[in-house]
Parts: C-alpha cells; structure tokens; sequence
C-alpha cells in the first residue's frame, strides 16, 4: 500500500514526511528508515514536538545518516502552518507525501479542547496526500485524568468541556473525512496497546484520492 500511495512522487524527488509529536525521536527515526527500506526511495522527514526538552534530546541522539529534521512546534499553533510550508519548499514539494500522528490526538484534545483538535486536525491534513492516524480511545482519556488527579498536578482544565468523548477515535476519522477532504483506506486491528491505526488519503477536486 506505502508503494501504491507515492505512485505519482517524481524519480530523484524525496519522499517527504510529517511526524507529529515526534518525542525523543527514537519512532520517527524508526518509520523514516522503514520508509526509505519500503519504497527504495531517499524520505525527508519534518519532526515536531512541543517539547523542547525532548526536541533537544531527539536532536543530540539523531542518526546522521537520516535527512531528518527536528523542530520545536506546537500543531495546534499558527506557526505551524508557516514552519511546514518552508521545510516543504526547501524540497521543493507542495505537500507531505506521509503524516504520521502517533498517539498524539489525546494529549492535543486534552490541552486545546474540540476545537484545538479539529483545527489542528485540518492543519496537518490540508498539507498531507496521505494521513496515519493513531488516536488514543476514550478510557485513554479517563486514566490520564486519573494519574493527572493522583500526582497532584493541574488538572485538564478542558476535559469537561470536551464534547467529544466515547465515540472519539470515529469522530477524529469522520471529522477528516466529512471536513477535510480525506477518504479512509485502511484501518487496523487493535495492536497490543488497545488502538487502531487509520490510513487516509486526499480527495482531489475531481472525487479522485492522491
């Protein structure tokens, strides 16, 4: 499928990729690679966190043979938008031809609420041939409130105005789908953690996906 979905990437042109909420980078240099090994072609990938502790982290540890680049970027930011436009024409592309949201769409809908969420959401995708999304279910949400109340920390202060909420790894996919202008190709089995990974493609203009 990963081969069939870069079909139309030009010979000598990279495959480019977004990995959102990339952490310490040990993942994305992992998908980078598998990438690369897959398709047999070169991948320049754009990886951001917020966190600029693990930023530093991913940036001291990061294999130099892998033409990655780590960012300290919050999705849900406007600067976003502006930061992926300049990787992307650094290498001459007008989109990603791979975004990876990794267990990230939680801790996104937790701090900036429905609204951050789609936002964010449409962000990623309006800049994406192709999505994979990982988004965490609903009794994610409650254990992560849980161990928030146990430690002592601030609680989620948008938790309870979330309007999303059991149903919320299908809303993610029907948001993308019915507002952003992507089509669900595949989407897995539980893996051992308890969630599905889904694959989304661009719809053309013409009702074609990318």
């Amino acid at each position: 499928m990963l081969a069939s979905l870069c079909q139309d990437v030009e010979c000598g042109q990279p495959i480019a990729i977004l990995d959102v909420g990339c952490n310490s980078g040990e993942l994305t240099e992992r998908v980078h690679e598998l990438l690369e090994e897959t398709l047999g072609r070169s991948c320049c990938t754009l990886a951001i966190d917020l966190d600029p502790v693990l930023i530093l982290r991913a940036t001291e540890a990061a294999n130099s043979k892998f033409n990655i680049t780590y960012n300290v970027v919050d999705v849900s930011n406007s600067q976003f938008s502006s930061v992926a436009k300049s990787f992307l024409e650094t290498i001459g592309k007008e989109k990603f031809d791979f975004s990876f949201l990794f267990s990230i769409t939680m801790w996104i809908h937790l701090n900036r609420g429905d609204e951050g969420l789609e936002s964010s959401l449409n962000s990623v995708s309006g800049i994406s041939k192709a999505l994979v999304v990982e988004p965490q279910p609903w009794r994610c949400y409650r254990a992560a409130v849980r161990r928030m109340k146990r430690s002592g920390a601030p609680p989620f202060e948008m938790f309870d105005k979330l309007k999303r909420r059991s149903g919320v790894e299908d809303d993610i996919v029907d948001f993308l789908e019915t507002q952003c202008h992507m089509k669900k190709v595949l989407e897995t089995s539980r893996t051992s953690w308890g969630r599905k990974l889904f694959v989304l493609v661009q719809v053309l203009a013409d009702g074609k996906t990318s």
